[in-house]
């Protein structure tokens, strides 16, 4: 892999995977219980996670090559979300959807 394609934490890759269930099992490893859904219908997805602990932070990188949705069990912790390429949508359970770029990010907060 090139550093181009290994992304930021390059030196802590996670997991590489092509299946919906692996991809979700590694994630909720890192982070929290999840579901993916590919936003074609198709049970394929191409996932990179790179991830770094240090004491009680996770600092995440994930890539996925399709669009996805991915439903989060409610934080018990915070969580900052941040798209370095492209945009995100989220929303935690019963909130208002959060449009994150490059320039702006979701905050979720346990109990929020």
């Amino acid at each position: 892999m090139t550093e181009g394609s290994a992304g930021m934490f390059a030196a802590h890759p996670v997991a590489t995977s092509t299946s919906v269930d692996e991809a979700a099992s590694m994630l909720s490893e890192v982070f929290l219980p999840l579901r993916i859904d590919p936003t074609d219908g198709t049970a394929d997805v191409r996932m990179h996670l790179n991830a770094l602990r240090l004491g009680r932070i996770t600092f995440g990188y994930m890539r996925f090559r399709e669009a996805v949705r991915i439903r989060t069990a409610e934080p018990v912790d915070y969580h900052l979300d941040i798209p370095v390429r492209s945009e995100m949508t989220a929303r935690a359970e019963g909130g208002p959807p959060l449009r994150g770029t490059e320039q702006t990010a979701g905050v979720f907060m346990p109990g929020r």
